[in-house]
């Protein structure tokens, strides 16, 4: 009887530790699962699907959701070399803006509406514009009277009566 016992004894031992560790069942009956992992048997639930985590590029989600706050980068945009938000554009050049002289600019164009101005050329006082030089003084011309001019000037040709 004693090795009936042993044996019964040995067999019960072999059978709980197999029944132990055979079936995660025996050890929960519920399963507890975080991500996709029993906490209590470490056993992978096949059936998990982790959530979907947003993979925002430009704004947008490849699933098609749109991040809130998305701002796109800024585009200059410039104005005379200067955008609204006080950037140079170290490219720029200013239109040329001609200084005329005599209705001609340094880089040789000519001004269109450029009159020169008008120079009076005096004959006997007056211009072919129609304006007086108010220094003119006449020639003048003799008037002699008994032979001699007021101006003081005697006429070689005369003869007293």
């Amino acid at each position: 009887m004693r090795k009936s016992l042993v044996k019964t004894c040995l067999l019960l031992c072999i059978v709980s530790i197999i029944g132990f560790g055979a079936s995660c069942k025996k050890k929960c009956k519920t399963h507890n699962y975080v991500d996709g992992i029993c906490s209590i048997c470490k056993e992978k639930d096949e059936n998990y699907v982790p959530p979907h985590t947003h993979n925002f590029v430009e704004g947008v989600c490849d699933c098609g959701a749109k991040d809130e706050n998305y701002v796109p980068p800024h585009t200059h945009n410039f104005v005379e070399g200067i955008c609204d938000c006080g950037a140079k554009d170290e490219n720029y050049v200013p239109p040329h803006t001609h200084n005329f002289v005599e209705g001609v600019c340094d880089c040789g164009a000519k001004d269109e509406n450029y009159v020169p101005p008008h120079t009076h050329n005096f004959v006997e006082g007056i211009c072919d514009c129609g304006a007086k030089d108010e220094n003119y003084v006449p020639p003048h011309t003799h008037n002699f009277v008994e032979g001699v001019c007021d101006c003081g000037a005697k006429d070689e040709n005369y003869v007293p009566p």
